[in-house]
């Protein structure tokens, strides 16, 4: 596909419906893109991008992740999540992510929607309740893979609707041109304490040229070693190009040889230690449904409840379904929270999940 047949799909997706010109859709590209390349190598890049994406998309609410082999995500930016739900995420819903997921599997994609997943694994708990948990209709995702086997995830949102095929399409197009600048961005950051590995307090880094001189490390990676013995990374790694050593207190170092393109580093070696956390968690709601009915002793009718409730179905279509009044199916659910010891919808998905991450 051309740059010029982006104008069809770019008319889908102003914020108002309305279809621009095709001048007007090539130009609002260029400017977005050039927006991004003025930032790579500066702290607000993450921001920036995030924002000129979601311009295009017509969405106002975005955030960027960052994923590695064996530590829990971070959040590199966001401009509408609260502290709460930063925390539930990060204690323990980041497991369910599928980004998460498809990066710690190694089947990653360059470009993919929470509900076009969905759509590929119906019974999964977590898309069910994508709209409960984080207050939006779907996300499309950019995911941009960086050296040592790093992937920085921007995300744009949509509050209330879900991104059709157009919108994948056009995304599957600008991605490689927006992984490019995101490649750029890292090579610079790696230079000086930007918005990059540099920066990264839980994340410690090592760039070594061909001849294993020692070109960079960032502050974590003095600071590690302040209390462990230095590594002889040459004997560690035994001439192999790429690998993992586990070290004590679930430390973590992996390294892999950098292109001949690498700005900092051509034909060298990156290596990176960081704390191993627990992997992403396969999910799905009849296995969910079962372990709740035996541990608390749900009768059939509170279960189909359960089931619609983590469906994300509202009150009247739960009615509909189970041919009852709106009345008796609040009775239902007031009647399985008290027994379930919630309040609300939004605190059934933590409590049912729990046991998979060793909460009682």
């Amino acid at each position: 596909m051309s740059f010029a047949e982006t104008t069809i799909d770019l008319g889908a997706l102003t914020a108002d419906g309305r279809r621009q010109s095709a001048a007007s859709d090539i130009r609002s590209v260029v400017d977005a893109l050039s927006v991004i390349a003025e930032a790579v190598g500066h702290s607000d890049f993450y921001s920036t991008a995030l924002k000129a994406l979601a311009g295009l998309f017509g969405c106002s609410h975005y955030v960027a992740m960052r994923y590695t082999q064996f530590g829990s995500p971070r959040f590199l930016h966001h401009n509408w999540l609260t502290e709460e739900e930063i925390r539930h995420y990060n204690e323990e819903l980041y497991r369910l992510d599928p980004a998460f997921g498809l990066v710690r599997s190694g089947k990653t994609r360059p470009v993919f929607s929470f509900i076009q997943i969905a759509n590929e694994n119906p019974v999964s708990v977590f898309f069910k309740n994508l709209e409960h948990m984080i207050r939006v209709k779907d996300e499309l995702v950019f995911l941009l893979p960086a050296a040592g086997g790093i992937w920085a995830a921007l995300c744009v949102d949509r509050v209330n609707a879900a991104f059709d095929e157009s919108d994948i399409s056009f995304a599957e197009m600008i991605h490689p041109l927006v992984d490019r600048l995101h490649r750029l961005h890292i090579d610079r950051s790696l230079l000086g304490p930007r918005s990059g590995y540099g920066s990264d307090a839980d994340l410690a880094v090592l760039v070594a040229d061909q001849d294993g001189r020692v070109v960079l490390s960032n502050p974590a990676w003095s600071k590690f070693f302040e209390d462990a013995a230095p590594l002889d990374l040459a004997e560690i790694a035994g001439g192999r190009d790429s690998g993992v050593h586990f070290l004590p207190a679930d430390e973590v170092l992996y390294w892999e040889p950098l292109d001949a393109t690498h700005a900092v580093a051509p034909h060298g070696r990156i290596y990176i230690i960081e704390h191993h956390s627990p992997g992403a968690v396969g999910l799905n709601l009849e296995s969910l449904i079962a372990s709740v009915q035996m541990k608390y002793r749900l009768t059939p009718r509170e279960c189909e409840v359960v089931r619609l409730v983590l469906q994300g179905r509202s009150v009247v279509d739960i009615s509909d379904r189970l041919s009852v009044s709106i009345g008796t199916v609040r009775n239902h659910k007031q009647r399985l929270y008290r027994k379930l010891g919630v309040s609300s919808e939004r605190e059934l998905f933590p409590l049912l999940v729990g046991p998979l991450f060793g909460e009682p």
